[in-house]
């Protein structure tokens, strides 16, 4: 079916401000009140001039001891898991972050890397460990694209990235002895979700936990996207075929049902259920936490926060930062039950799905 989608008219689904009667809602989305205390600024020293490069990580770092294969596209490179926890890091969170939410996304990353490569182990078969596609694994980026992207900022970013990484060197979280399924996502409203309700399977370490974005806070947090409704009924049909939608699109949706964090559960389309986590993915939608309005066009998704909700909000993590809250705090709000550790390597245990 992603194959199917992916061959759709997409361009005729537009981010735009429209006007309209909001008919499905979980009663209203009243924002958290804004921050009183402007977070500290996080621009960081910048390095001295000159040509910008990375500053050299330490000799006895636990994480140049480490080695990973990463696939990149067709490519398996080989490369230490400091090389690579950089270059993730980079591809991931914003390096103007504050530098204890960037020391949390290292672990985050790291620990990732390590449950891939000995807990999973789905790219095993390819001769990998992790690879650089970050709809499968963690994005990615090399040293030259990351001096692309931060331009006369390099050296600056550079540095912040390389103390994340030197200061959390070697620890990864644990749960019940092997590396947890570290996800992450961008921002969430009110709450984070669990796993179970996003995923199948549940795990104890993911559950939904308070978070606290506030739209004044993060830069995107609402987004307004509208679905023609020619677009809604052929992508419906592409994925639910047995769906009967007829000549008015005010009878297309019934039964929605909402979360108490006010993310979509559920709905039925043409008189079959779909859940929120489908309606996401379907029309490409920032989040399941939205509001749904009928146009006379067709259907207005208003969302709130960007990602899956699942695991440690980036945003949410940079404003616990700046409020004062330490990596080690940040994750074990957002990974209920977890223990550090710095496991050595080889780690115990052959591959095997969690």
């Amino acid at each position: 079916m992603r194959n199917k989608l992916s061959a759709l008219a997409a361009p005729l689904i537009v981010s735009i401000l429209v006007i309209g009667t909001v008919i499905f809602s979980a009663g209203g989305f009243a924002l958290p009140p804004k921050e009183t205390d402007a977070p500290p600024d996080v621009s960081g020293t910048p390095l001295p001039s000159g040509e910008p490069s990375f500053p050299p990580l330490p000799d006895n770092l636990a994480d140049s001891a480490v080695m990973l294969k990463v696939k990149d596209e067709d490519n398996v490179i080989e490369m230490t898991a400091a090389e690579y926890i950089i270059g993730a890091l980079g591809g991931e969170m914003p390096a103007a972050f504050n530098a204890e939410a960037l020391s949390a996304q290292a672990v985050a990353v790291r620990t990732y890397a390590y449950y891939t490569k000995h807990v999973s182990g789905k790219h095993r078969d390819g001769g990998a460990d992790v690879c650089t596609d970050s709809s499968c694994c963690q994005a990615y980026k090399s040293k030259d694209e990351l001096r692309e992207k931060w331009g006369n900022k390099f050296a600056e970013y550079s540095y912040k990235l390389q103390t994340a990484v030197s200061q959390t060197d070697g620890i990864i979280m644990e749960f019940e002895g092997k590396p947890i399924f570290a996800a992450f996502f961008s921002s969430a409203y009110l709450a984070t979700e669990s796993c179970r309700d996003v995923w199948t399977g549940d795990l104890p370490y993911l559950v939904s936990v308070d978070t606290p974005e506030t739209a004044e806070a993060v830069s995107n947090f609402i987004t307004e996207t509208i679905v023609t409704t020619d677009v809604f009924k052929e992508y419906i049909l592409v994925n639910y075929p047995e769906a009967k939608l007829g000549n008015d699109h005010s009878d297309w949706l019934s039964d929605v049902e909402f979360s108490e964090n006010k993310r979509l559960r559920t709905l039925k389309a043409g008189g079959v259920s779909v859940s929120g986590t489908a309606i996401r993915k379907i029309f490409s939608l920032s989040s399941t936490a939205m509001e749904i309005e009928v146009t006379e066009s067709g259907f207005l998704f208003r969302t709130y926060g960007k990602g899956h909700g699942v695991g440690m909000s980036q945003w949410g993590a940079n404003l616990m930062a700046g409020q004062g809250k330490a990596w080690r705090e940040i994750l074990t709000h957002y990974y209920t039950g977890i223990e550090f550790n710095v496991p050595g390597e080889p780690f115990a245990g052959n591959p095997q799905e969690a």
